[in-house]
């Protein structure tokens, strides 16, 4: 009897523990613990999906394309080019500052062409190198016109005189006669005439006021 009492009087206590969640009654810690086992489970499946993902999305981002290796090849013949006609430029200076031709001309034309294809800064930087080349030769170029123009030329001022007094040459090389080399055949008979004539209208002046 007393046997049985005492198990009636512990089974309400072992159901109490167990409502209250006391340690002899541990099966509710047991399920926390393990719904936070499944929990973690599925939050360290939840990052690996995630890390794949990332992987993945790694593995699908686009590399060096072919369109990049055609750029850096146009960019590196562009150069070229510019360091080919600043070499050129430094080494024809001579003909570059002659009066008789349009080499610099030319030369700044070609720049302009080149220019066309200037998308990025060391391609601009030698664009830059020849246009400070280009203005020191077109300075100086500018100051020997101006210098041969100010400079008076006796021979030149001689030729231009015989074309305009009518000189022929041809007469004169195919003439075997010394009178008519002597007399001047090779020149017209009014030549000094016309060239009197020429002159008398810069001499001539309005009378000027005097006293009488």
């Amino acid at each position: 009897m007393s046997g049985s009492g005492s198990d009636r009087g512990d089974a309400p206590r072992r159901s109490r523990s167990q409502q209250l969640g006391s340690p002899d009654g541990g099966t509710p810690r047991r399920r926390a613990r393990a719904g936070d086992g499944d929990g973690g489970g599925r939050g360290s499946e939840e990052e690996d999906g995630a890390a794949g993902g990332a992987a993945g999305a790694e593995g699908a981002l686009p590399g060096p394309s072919g369109g990049d290796g055609a750029d850096e090849a146009t960019r590196r013949l562009l150069r070229q080019q510019y360091r080919e006609l600043i070499s050129s430029v430094q080494q024809n200076r001579e003909m570059m500052l002659s009066t008789r031709n349009d080499k610099l001309t030319e030369a700044l034309e070609d720049a302009n062409r080149l220019f066309t294809g200037v998308s990025r800064a060391r391609e601009a930087a030698l664009d830059a190198q020849f246009l400070v080349l280009a203005s020191n030769l077109g300075k100086e170029k500018a100051s020997q016109l101006h210098s041969e123009m100010s400079v008076f030329d006796p021979s030149e001022f001689a030729e231009d005189l015989l074309s305009f007094m009518g000189l022929n040459r041809l007469e004169r090389e195919n003439s075997d006669s010394e009178e008519e080399q002597a007399d001047g055949g090779f020149l017209p008979s009014d030549a000094w005439t016309k060239l009197g004539q020429e002159a008398m209208k810069y001499f001539r002046r309005a009378p000027v006021f005097h006293c009488m």
